[in-house]
């Protein structure tokens, strides 16, 4: 990776969680283009695919092909560096890439032309499923047993949290209904000295 676009990497989790929030807030270049491929008659066709630490725009596993789709960004030399690293990283996974402009998108012929070139086929389909299990990120088992333990800990404070507030929600209950009998024996006293006021007899 080129050193002027240096990151820390963030872990597999993070970078699932960050397709699913792209995945349902697509581009319109990106809506059109798979709206483009479906009225070809290409499928299955997934978007916003995590694949070890990047993230790809439009994936055909039938053509084992990978395409990206270029916004006015995309001419920045920083992202050029970027998006050259990050494409041959996926050729050399084994992935087929093209890029597509935003404005080519909307013309039908032009996405065939580009994706023609790379044959359709179930083999493909296993191939790129097998090439996504080989650069499957695989976590260390002292990370694996630290994300056990932090889940063990959140279920054991939302457990803890639950009780609390049941057993606040018992205790109101108690105060209410000792306040009730409470209220209700004030309520009674009350009635008898209304009543006692009552018919007491007049003086003179």
């Amino acid at each position: 990776m080129p050193s002027s676009i240096k990151r820390e990497k963030p872990t597999p989790i993070v970078m699932i969680q960050r397709a699913r929030r792209m995945r349902r807030n697509p581009t319109d270049a990106e809506e059109r283009l798979i709206k483009q491929l479906r009225s070809l008659g290409e499928k299955p066709i997934r978007s916003q695919v995590p694949i070890n630490y990047m993230i790809v725009d439009v994936a055909l596993p039938n053509r084992n092909l990978i395409i990206e789709v270029d916004g006015g960004i995309h001419n920045a030399p920083f992202q050029q560096r970027r998006d050259a690293w990050k494409e041959k990283t996926l050729r050399e996974m084994g992935f087929n890439v093209i890029r597509i402009k935003n404005e080519r998108t909307a013309s039908l012929m032009y996405v065939r032309n580009a994706i023609s070139p790379y044959q359709d086929n179930k083999w493909n389909t296993k191939r790129f499923r097998d090439q996504l299990r080989a650069v499957e990120v695989k976590l260390p088992e002292e990370e694996k047993e630290k994300r056990r333990v932090k889940r063990e800990e959140k279920r054991l404070r939302q457990e803890q949290r639950r009780q609390e507030k049941q057993a606040r929600k018992t205790t109101c209950s108690r105060y209410v209904s000792a306040l009730d009998k409470e209220r209700a024996y004030l309520e009674g006293i009350e009635k008898r000295i209304h009543d006692r006021e009552l018919f007491r007899p007049r003086e003179g």
